[in-house]
This record gives structure tokens, sequence and C-alpha cells, in this order.
């Protein structure tokens, strides 16, 4: 209730309602007379300053006399009255006892006399009935100070009845510092002509506090179907050493729970839990407690959960270095040294890499595929849901993580999977996943996962940066198998399942490459599949038709290292007269030779045009009269800028110009 009038008033509603149900005779009188002096207190607008002159008031009222004026105001409380008090008037004259003071005699009271002969009437009928009356105040710290000293106010001025007693419950520094703020002066004393007895409640036994945390964390997860396995000595470890602060009372467990569990079920797909549970514990400690610090992880990624882990930390990145260092000093000034301690003990539990990079811990085994493994917030891949109200349709859930992780366990189901991710879009996540769960699962069926894969970068014909990718965990997968002449078995056998042109010559190409080390195959075995395979993919490429912008780029890096010269600039030539050939020539002389696709390669990125890579194609002048004949009008906003970049680095390269060239183009 807000305001004191209010307040007044829906106290001695509530008392008289509780004596009212009482099955006692002259209860209903006495809450009748309760709720009648409620609406006189509650009349008044200057409450506070002439309480006591409102108790004479109604003592005078009671005794069927005009109210006196009050020397406390310099008004006559009876205009304070006038109107609502009607209400409660005839009641009262009704039930007046007996003894008929006039007006005179009224007057002559003091006003101390006023108040006890209300509580002396109030008394007989409150002592008469047998039962004291108990008033549990609760919460009092949590009010506003005003608020406070008006509770108090009824407690002490308004409500001081025989046979009412109160039970208040508040946390006594709060309400000391507030009460000594509202009176300027030391709250204690004004306190003790309220307070009779001081019933100090112990602090809870932290032990108690933990276990009774845990039990009901425990219970919260038990109701998923699915979910990681919980990590029992990393959260004590978590718990003990940063979190523990955070739950000293029972309140504060409640509300954390109530975080917990609404977070739980946002991040719950298809019974399945998408978080890893400690990380999501650890987490809404801080978005409760700590909510400044905590808005603030969202847009620290780059130092939490880096993309490129080993980039950052194997390389010691002292940019990176740098800043971490910057945001875990931002901490101590902020906060105190002994909160610093555990705030800087939950962020290192949960963010290894800020640890290594602040130079706070070593690294130590805490690799991206455990993480990922684990759904840990410090993976790229898992990070964003911790902040969010559940996955991104963008992201790998973790159904599809367990069906992968099971599909390389049983080498049944994985292309099936994959080809479902790819058409969402999410199969480089799922190549990820794959080997992430490659170092930690035994392949019962190599045969059949390598199978899976050939076949899907066979039909990668739209996509080539996949084919690479695919090309790249398929080496990885074959690693698993220690002898040489096993791995070219198993291929073999692999090939000789189905008709494959791709994957076969990008892995003899690679192979063959003079920088690559510890290859997959000896060099008889990648000679062999290039003699089989080189000259069906030759076959492909004099067709009347381009193959697909995938398939096509393939045979341009292949075509650029095993044909000569003149065949490589007559096939190209040819390439460049459809528009589609021509912006793959030209995806392919970026910087980036495994970029994505060419709009976004050139919206993403400060673009490099390898002139270099033109020269050796032999085709610089004839590329420039193409790009100068296209039809501008035919293109989307992005080949436009493409064309024009371009034609920029083309315009500074001479064909016969043997230095390096490399264009950037801002």
């Amino acid at each position: 209730f807000s305001g004191q009038e209010k307040i007044f008033l829906s106290f001695f509603n509530d008392l008289a309602s509780l004596i009212g149900e009482e099955k006692i005779d002259g209860s209903k009188e006495l809450a009748e007379n309760l709720r009648a002096q409620g609406r006189a207190l509650a009349s008044a607008p200057e409450l506070v300053s002439v309480a006591t002159g409102i108790t004479a008031t109604i003592v005078a009222l009671l005794h069927g006399v005009e109210p006196a004026a009050s020397a406390i105001t310099g008004k006559t409380i009876g205009e304070y009255l006038k109107g609502l008090i009607k209400g409660g008037t005839p009641y009262i004259l009704a039930k007046k006892e007996k003894q008929v003071i006039d007006s005179k005699e009224a007057s002559l009271l003091s006003i101390e006399q006023r108040k006890n002969d209300l509580k002396t009437q109030l008394a007989e009928r409150l002592v008469n009935k047998g039962k004291p009356i108990w008033v549990v105040i609760d919460d009092i710290d949590r009010l506003t100070p005003g608020e406070m000293m008006q509770t108090f106010q009824v407690v002490k001025t308004m409500a001081d009845f025989p046979g009412v007693h109160y039970l208040l419950l508040f946390d006594r520094n709060v309400v000391d510092q507030n009460l000594t703020d509202v009176l300027k002066a030391p709250s204690r004393q004004f306190l003790q002509k309220i307070v009779q007895v001081e019933l100090d409640i112990p602090t809870m036994d932290h032990r108690k506090l933990s276990s009774y945390l845990n039990d009901r964390l425990y219970k919260l997860l038990e109701r998923i179907e699915r979910k990681p396995e919980f990590d029992e000595p990393r959260w004590k470890h978590i718990f003990a050493n940063g979190l523990m602060v955070y739950f000293r009372t029972p309140r504060n467990i409640h509300r954390y729970l109530n975080s917990v569990s609404f977070y739980l079920e946002m991040l719950t797909d298809e019974k399945t839990l998408e978080v890893n549970p400690v990380d999501l514990f650890a987490l809404e400690t801080l978005r409760v407690f700590e909510p400044n610090l905590h808005n603030q992880l969202y847009s620290a990624k780059h130092l939490l959960a880096p993309e490129d882990y080993m980039k950052v930390f194997q390389k010691a990145d002292a940019a990176i270095k740098a800043e971490a260092q910057s945001f875990v000093n931002a901490l101590e000034s902020e906060y105190s040294p002994s909160s610093t301690k555990h705030l800087s003990a939950i962020l290192f539990d949960l963010f290894p890499y800020l640890a290594a990079a602040s130079g706070a811990t070593k690294y130590n085994d805490e690799r991206s595929d455990k993480l990922f493994r684990d759904l840990r917030a410090a993976h790229p891949n898992h990070f964003n849901r911790y902040f969010h109200f559940g996955r991104s349709l963008d992201e790998l859930s973790t159904v599809e993580i367990i069906c992968i992780r099971e599909a390389l366990e049983t080498g049944d189901g994985l292309g099936s999977i994959l080809s479902d991710l790819n058409a969402k879009g999410l199969l480089l996540d799922g190549l990820s996943c794959m080997s992430d769960h490659l170092r930690a699962v035994t392949v019962k069926d190599t045969a059949s996962t390598l199978y899976d894969l050939l076949n899907i970068g066979e039909s990668m014909g739209d996509r080539y940066t996949q084919r690479i990718d695919l090309y790249r965990y398929t080496l990885e997968l074959l690693k698993m198998i220690g002898n040489v002449a096993e791995r070219e078995a198993l291929f073999t056998s692999v090939l000789h399942r189905s008709i494959y042109v791709y994957m076969p010559c990008l892995i003899a190409f690679w192979d063959l490459n003079p920088s690559t080390q510890d290859p997959i195959f000896s060099e008889e075995y990648l000679l062999e599949l290039r003699t089989n395979y080189f000259p069906v993919l030759k076959k492909i490429a004099a067709g009347e038709r381009l193959p697909e912008p995938g398939n096509l780029m393939t045979i341009l890096r292949l075509f650029k290292t095993w044909v000569e010269p003149d065949e490589l600039k007559s096939y190209v030539s040819k390439v460049i007269q459809d528009n589609r050939g021509l912006f793959c020539i030209l995806e392919l002389a970026t910087l980036d030779p495994f970029g994505g696709p060419l709009t976004s390669t050139f919206s993403r990125h400060k673009p490099s045009v390898n002139t270099d890579y033109l020269r050796d194609l032999g085709i610089l002048e004839m590329l420039k009269e193409r790009l100068k004949s296209l039809d501008m009008s035919c293109l989307s906003k992005e080949q436009v800028d493409v064309v024009e970049l371009f034609n920029k680095a083309l315009a500074n390269k001479k064909d016969d110009d043997e230095n390096s060239g490399f264009l950037r183009v801002n």
C-alpha cells in the first residue's frame, strides 16, 4: 500500500477481518469498532503530525461530543474529519458508553487522557475475548526509509493496544541506517522504545545452505531426460572457490533457483539440455548477483571463446594477451580485492582461454575438441546460447551432436546426418563436431564413415570450399590408421564401392604438393590415383557445358598444376566467356583461395587481387577485355563492385611484369 492513510486503513481492516472470523461472542462488534477507527485515522491528511490529536478526537466521538480544537496543528480536528468520518460516526455513537461527557468536560481532558480512554475501552474488549493477537510484519528492511518509519509508527502510536503483540522481521543494519537518515540521529534509541525483546537469528551454517542448494539443483536436472554428464568435481571446485559467497541466505538461494529453473527450461530442446550444466549454474550466478559483469561477457567473446584459439594462444598473440590482461585488471579496479579473487576464479574456470591469455594460469589440457564435446561456454560454437533464450537456428543442436557421435561409434548413418546438416547450411559445424569426437571415440567401422565423407564431397558441385573441408576431415580420419599400407587398402576398397572423380584427384593433388608434410599415402599410390582419375576429370572439362561452380573451381585448381600452359590458357579462355565461369576465376584470384562465395569474400574482408595468379593463367589481357564487355545491368551490386576492383588491379599490372602482383583494395 502506498501512502500513510492507506497503510493505517489497511491495517485496521485486516485486524478487524481476522477478529471477526473468531467464534467468540462480541468478536464482530469489536471488528466493527476497529474498522471505524481505521476510517477515522485514514481521513486525516496530516496524520503523522496530529496522530495523538486524532486519538483524542476518536475518544470524543465515542462519547458523543464535538471534537475539541487541537493545539498541535492550530486547526480544528473536526474539520479534518468532516465528511470521511461520517461513515463510522453513526455506529460509534450507537455503541457509545452510557456515561456521556459534555463538550465542556471533553475539552478539558488532556491529550494523554483521551488516548488512555480509547485504550481502556479497547483493552476491555480485547482482553475479555481471552485470546492474544499476534501481528507478523516481514521484510521491513525492503521498504523505503519513509515507509519504514510509517510502519513503526503504526505499531508504536496507532496500534499499541493491550493484547496485541508484534513480531517485526528485518535486517538490523539496513533498518538502522535508513532510520538514521530519516531521523538525522542514531535510530537505536527510537527502536528501543518500540522493540521490547530482540531475537537475533544466527547465520545459517554454510554447509547446510550448500547442501540445500545442491539438492535443489540436482532435482532440477533430474527433470531433463538427456543432458551432458554433470562434472561434480569441477562444480565443487568452482563453487568453493568462487560461487559460495553469493549463497549466504535462503533468500539468495531461492532467487537464484528461480533464474536457473527458467533458463534450464529455455535451453532444453527435444528433452535435451543444450548447454553444460556446470557452466550454466556458474553463469547464472553472475547473471543474478553480478549483472554488470555478466553484461560485459557477451561482448568479450573474442577473449572468452575465440574462433581461432590455436592462433590466439599457441602463437602468443601480443594484442590479445594485452586485451585479456586489461579485462582482468578492470575487475580489480571495479571490485574489492576479496571480490576480485572469487570473480577471477569463476571466470578462469569458465573460460580457460582468458586465464591463459591474461597470464594468470597455464592453458593446461582444455582442448577445443573437449570443450566442444562438453558443450562448454568457452567453445565459440556454444558461447552464444548461454546469453540468449535458447539455441540459434544456425547452430548445431545437442541432439545433432549426439547423433554424430553415435554414428561414429557405430559406423552407420553419418552420411544422412551430414546431408541433412548440409541442407541446413550447417555442414561445416557438423564436420567440426565429427573431428572433435574422432579424438575421443573409437571408430568401429572406418570404411563406412570414409564412404559417407567421399560421397558427400563428390556431390559438392556448388560448394567448392566445403569440398576442401570434407577432404581435410577425410585425411584426419585416415590418419587414425597408423599403417600406410592399411590406409591404402582401405581407401581402395571404398573407391570400388562408388564412382568418384573429384575427391581422389584432390587427395592426389594435395599430397603430391612438395610442401605437404607427412603425406597420407605413398608417392606410388598417389601417382596411381592421378593416373586413374585425372583423365576422367579432363573428359568432364572437355564437355560443352561448364561444370557446376564448385566442380569448375576444383578442375581449375588441378589444371593449373597438371596440364601444359597452352592447354590451361585455352581452357580458361573458354571458361571466362560464361559469367559463371568468369566469377569462378575472379574468386580464385583473391588472396584467400578458400574463402566463401565471391560476394561474401569481398563484403567481409579487404580484398587482395592476386594478379600473379592471373598472369600464370596467361589471361591478363584477355580478362581485361572480357570485363570491359560485361553487361553490368545483369549483375548484382556486389558483382559490380568486384568487377570494378579487378579493373583497377588489372590497370596497374602489365602482362609482362615479373614483379609480384598483389593489389590490396580497400
